[in-house]
């Protein structure tokens, strides 16, 4: 079933993208881009704070749901701080890419 959702989706965004001129589908990309890179150095910038609270709050608990809890944001943290390292520093602007068809607004 996942992978019949999977592939629905896949159809509606082609079908969608098929519509949008070579210059639209670039801004688009760079919008995503731009949007993925703020998100994850947010959640980056966020992740020291969230960590100590749920230390703090594991310290003072001794649940060990709030420890799994702690240990989950570790790693998450972890991978987000790995993802930023490889990701540039603003999104460099690109050329329009030349349009193979006349565009369709």
């Amino acid at each position: 079933m996942k992978k019949l959702l999977a592939a629905l989706a896949a159809g509606v965004v082609a079908l969608a993208l098929g519509a949008c001129s070579a210059t639209q589908i670039q801004s688009a990309a760079s919008n995503a881009a731009a949007i993925n890179t703020a998100v994850v150095q947010s959640v980056v910038a966020l992740c020291p704070a969230g960590q100590a609270f749920l230390t703090a709050a594991a310290a003072a608990t001794a649940n060990p749901g709030v420890a799994v809890a702690e240990d989950a944001n570790g790693v998450f943290c972890a991978v987000n701080k790995a993802v930023a390292a490889t990701m540039p520093a603003a999104a460099p602007a690109s050329a329009p890419v030349a349009a193979s068809a006349p565009a369709v607004q």
